[in-house]
C-alpha cells in the first residue's frame, strides 16, 4: 500500500493506494474519522480489488483546509471527484461512511461512467426538509463541536462505536481519530450543514446511473431505520437496503468481516 501526501487543487491530501489493474474500491470516511477506519477491511479485499482511501481536510493525516468554506459536504464531494480523476480510475466502486457517504452522493454528477456502484454506510440521501426525519444526535451537539475535552472525546467516540462492541485497540483508535480531527473541521462541517450548504441528495440519488446499496446498522443511534424504509418504497430501482442487526453507526469497525464480505458481493 502506498501512503503519501499529495497535492490536489492547491491543497495537500493524504491518499492510500494499493495500485494495480483491478477495479478499485474508493473509501470515504465519516466526520471525526479517517481512512484508517477502513483498515480492518483491507486484508479481505486486497486480493480482489485495488484499494484507494483518503483523508478529508482536517482529518487523519491530511492537513487543515485552506479556509473555513472547505469544511463542508460540498467541498469534500469536490475532493472525492478530484481524487478519482487524479488516479485515472476507469472502473471503481465508492464506499462512503456517514459524512463520506453524503459527499459521495453529492459527487455523483461529477463522476463519470467508470462508477459501477455506490455503497453508503449509515448515510441515506437527504435534503433540508428530510434531515430532521433521517437524523438524531445522541451526542447533544458534540458531533459538531470544535475543541473537545477528554471526556467529550470519549463520549463522541462511544456514540460512533460503543466500547463494548469492538476490541479495545479498535476503540482506542476511534478515540485517537476524534481527538486528532482539527476542531475547525468538526465545527465548520456543522456550520455548513445548519446553514443549508449541501445539495438536495434525493434527486441526485434518483437520477444516478449506477446501482446504490444502503447499509444500515440496526442499532445506529444517529440514523432512522424508518427513514430508509420510506425512502426505498418511494425510490427508483435498483436500490437496496441491507440492515445489519445488532450493529451501530460504524459497521466497518463493529463487523469488519461481515462488511468486507458484503463489499465483495456488491462491489467486485
Amino acid at each position: 500500500m502506498r501512503d503519501e501526501i499529495c497535492e490536489l487543487d492547491g491543497s495537500r491530501v493524504r491518499i492510500i493506494d494499493s495500485g494495480g489493474p483491478r477495479p478499485a474500491i474508493v473509501f470515504c470516511h465519516g466526520n471525526s474519522s479517517s481512512s484508517a477506519a477502513f483498515e480492518l477491511l483491507f486484508p479481505r479485499l486486497l486480493p480482489h480489488a485495488r484499494i484507494l482511501a483518503f483523508d478529508f481536510y482536517g482529518h487523519g493525516k491530511s492537513p487543515p483546509a485552506r479556509g473555513a468554506a472547505d469544511y463542508s459536504v460540498r467541498s469534500y464531494a469536490k475532493l472525492l471527484s478530484a481524487v478519482v480523476q487524479a488516479r485515472n480510475l476507469e472502473s471503481y466502486c465508492i464506499v462512503g461512511h456517514s459524512l463520506g457517504g453524503h459527499a459521495a452522493l453529492e459527487a455523483l454528477p461529477r463522476l463519470g461512467r467508470g462508477l459501477s456502484k455506490l455503497i453508503t454506510l449509515s448515510a441515506p440521501p437527504i435534503n433540508r426538509e428530510t434531515m430532521g426525519e433521517a437524523f438524531a444526535d445522541p451526542t447533544d451537539g458534540l458531533i459538531f463541536k470544535g475543541a473537545l475535552s477528554d471526556a467529550e472525546a470519549w463520549t463522541l467516540a462511544d456514540a460512533f462505536t460503543p466500547r463494548a462492541s469492538v476490541d479495545p485497540s479498535v476503540y482506542e483508535k476511534v478515540v485517537e481519530t476524534v481527538v486528532g480531527t482539527a476542531p475547525e473541521a468538526r465545527s465548520g462541517i456543522g456550520q455548513a450543514i445548519f446553514a443549508g450548504q449541501f445539495e438536495d441528495e434525493l434527486p441526485l440519488w434518483r437520477q444516478r446511473s449506477c446501482p446504490v446499496v444502503f447499509v444500515h446498522g440496526g442499532n445506529d443511534r444517529f440514523i432512522s431505520a424508518a427513514y430508509y424504509e420510506r425512502l426505498i418504497s418511494q425510490g427508483p430501482p435498483p436500490s437496496t437496503v441491507r440492515v445489519l442487526q445488532g450493529i451501530g453507526h460504524c459497521p466497518h469497525l463493529e463487523a469488519p468481516e461481515l462488511v468486507a464480505d458484503l463489499l465483495l458481493d456488491y462491489a467486485t
